[in-house]
């Protein structure tokens, strides 16, 4: 929803940039307490055939999340 309404030609420090920017920090935290969840529920590997990493998807999930935190992380310094 955040992408539709982002505008590469508005004021980067204005106020709807810093209301992006806190709307990515929260869906990722979101993100990443499912993820954590689904490996404390599933496990990580080597928990069988239902492991949270036996599956593409969710390998998908785990990629975006740890690309999310790394981006924010980023833009913070």
């Amino acid at each position: 929803m955040a992408l539709a309404f982002e505008n590469p030609l508005d004021n980067p420090e204005g106020n709807q940039a810093k209301i992006f920017k806190y709307f990515d920090i929260i869906s990722t935290i979101v993100f990443t307490l499912e993820v954590l969840t689904k490996i404390i529920a599933k496990g990580l590997i080597i928990n069988g055939k239902r492991s949270y990493l036996r599956d593409i998807f969710q390998i998908i999930d785990f990629i975006i999340v740890i690309v999310s935190i790394i981006a924010i992380f980023d833009s913070s310094n």
